[in-house]
């Protein structure tokens, strides 16, 4: 019997080991290579907010963002230094539009066989949504919601640099 305890003994260690060198790799991963591309960058914050009378957003989209009372705050529109208009708080956002237009996403995602919509992967979404009307798998609200979520994310890319953007 001592020699299967010390068989175990050794394979517990072993695997202790292992989790403890894989969580090392998941975080010299995390802080030296994909930390910069889910944190928008300072140089492309809002420097200022948003006018309507700007007319760099469409109406429409202004109004689907600023129309109900209970998620207006999350999508607080700024313009950065370059004059893109920006949310003022991107991550605040992108939490909010992600269950808000959950449609659009999963129609994207079964429907269309998009890749998942992540914080990074999101282009392929803003061209289905310009071709929403096209597609006649999906119903008219996983085409409004896919839209809503195309008009999202034209202004969410605005805050992250051209190479954190797939």
């Amino acid at each position: 019997m001592s020699k299967v305890g010390k068989i175990a003994k050794g394979v517990a260690i072993g695997l202790v080991l292992a989790i403890i060198l894989n969580i090392a790799l998941m975080a010299v991963i995390w802080f030296a290579g994909l930390r910069k591309y889910y944190k928008a960058p300072e140089e492309l914050a809002a420097v200022r907010d948003y006018s309507v009378s700007e007319g760099l957003v469409k109406k429409d989209v202004y109004e689907q963002l600023a129309s109900n009372e209970k998620t207006k705050d999350f999508y607080k529109l700024g313009v950065n230094k370059n004059g893109d208009v920006v949310f003022l708080n991107p991550k605040k956002a992108w939490k909010k539009a992600k269950k808000e237009y959950r449609e659009g996403r999963k129609a994207g995602d079964h429907a269309l066989h998009l890749k998942h919509s992540s914080k990074t992967f999101y282009l392929a979404y803003i061209e289905a949504g310009k071709k929403a009307d096209t597609y006649d798998e999906l119903t008219d609200l996983q085409k409004k919601r896919l839209k809503n979520w195309a008009d999202f994310l034209e202004i969410y890319k605005n805050s992250f640099p051209e190479n954190a953007r797939r």
